[in-house]
């Protein structure tokens, strides 16, 4: 029994210990956005997330379909990204042209280098990415 609880508790330190370096070479690979969202009670939530230029406009991407920061986006589009230092108001639009998720898959992966290849072969399925556009919005 002891030898059970023994292993079983190297496999959850294993499992910490792989999210904490996830998170930490997320953080420290390249350009991280923080994106404000409204959650369904109109409470703000916050996503720190990459982001990527293609084609002249910006771009978040998701490789969960259920991802809270997605599902608010599709409720209440308007956003806040802070970028740079400079926080502006966007409209988000998740996008299912196969070609615009090529783009941009394939900016995030020049952008974020290793990164972005331990995502793949981690946890990412980037034919199933779901790229979101930001067009800023003027007052």
């Amino acid at each position: 029994m002891r030898r059970v609880a023994f292993v079983l508790g190297v496999i959850v330190v294993v499992a910490a210990l792989s999210y904490a370096g996830l998170i930490v070479l997320f953080e420290t690979s390249g350009e991280v956005v923080a994106v404000r969202t409204v959650d369904a009670d109109e409470s703000p939530y916050e996503s720190r997330l990459w982001v990527v230029d293609v084609d002249g406009r910006a771009y978040l991407r998701t490789g969960n379909a259920e991802s809270r920061w997605l599902a608010n986006m599709r409720s209440h589009p308007t956003v806040t990204i802070t970028r740079g230092g400079v926080a502006k108001a966007y409209l988000a639009t998740p996008v299912a042209d196969v070609g615009v998720r090529d783009r941009v898959n394939a900016a995030t992966a020049e952008k974020y280098g290793i990164a972005e290849s331990f995502l793949r072969v981690a946890v990412l399925d980037a034919e199933h990415t779901i790229p979101v556009q930001l067009d800023p919005i003027t007052e």
